[in-house]
């Protein structure tokens, strides 16, 4: 019988061997308009439903405008998030029926002010840590304190925000973390020469999949301007 990571890749498209050739394949086609992707970059609270639940977001218009070193687009919400956050979740992601599992351990990268992909993937692991610069933590804090689906662990998680630490503990039973940790990655399908760089590099220490287009919802697919590839690290297989 096939391991979990045998066959999570036997549903993938073939690996990519060549970034320079992935690269063609995608940007081959025409790729719609979408700027940043912004769902209002002038609202400083969002409402939205996701999964079933209604969700406050808050953000940062006036980081996002300013001229801070660093960048400052996690200080809003992408229009993607929501949509990603729902099929991570989803039933449909083979990444649940293969190698995520109660016991696993999730690390995102880059989550700027959103808590979305913890909330919604929260319930299903074991623990989630978020990451992203300085300057988004005191809004990722508030954001989870607000949308906990507990009154008693929301106020908790409150109390929890208003602390300086780096990494602080949300809640006891869906373990949320936020870490500190500058990481810089792109997979909107936006400028060819920065996509390659990325594949180039991120393919030095992980082997990479692209997931197929017919398990994507179709707001993720590629012909809407978005990709999922998978990694898994060269030295675990």
């Amino acid at each position: 019988m096939a391991n979990p990571l045998e066959q999570l890749i036997s549903q993938l498209e073939d690996e990519i061997q060549d970034p320079e050739e992935e690269t063609f394949l995608l940007y081959a086609n025409d790729i719609p308009s979408q700027g940043l992707g912004f769902i209002d970059s002038h609202a400083s609270v969002l409402d939205l439903q996701l999964a079933g639940r209604d969700l406050t977001i808050h953000q940062s218009p006036g980081v996002l405008a300013s001229s801070r070193k660093g960048g400052t687009t996690g200080a809003v919400l992408w229009k993607i998030t929501p949509a990603f956050a729902e099929w991570l979740a989803s039933p449909s992601n083979p990444l649940f029926r293969t190698v995520l599992t109660p016991s696993c351990s999730i690390i995102e990268l880059g989550c700027g002010i959103s808590p979305l992909n913890a909330l919604t993937l929260s319930p299903k692991v074991s623990r989630y840590i978020l990451t992203d610069q300085p300057y988004v933590q005191k809004l990722v804090l508030q954001n989870l304190a607000e949308n906990q689906p507990s009154k008693s662990h929301a106020g908790k998680s409150k109390r929890g925000a208003n602390k300086s630490s780096s990494s602080s503990p949300l809640n006891a039973v869906a373990d949320i973390h936020f870490q500190v940790l500058d990481w810089e990655t792109s997979q909107q399908l936006r400028n060819d020469d920065v996509f390659n760089s990325w594949l180039v590099a991120f393919k030095e220490q992980f082997r990479v999949w692209r997931m197929p287009g017919g398990m994507m919802p179709a707001e993720l697919r590629p012909e809407a301007g978005f990709v999922v590839h998978i990694g898994i690290l060269k030295d675990s297989l």
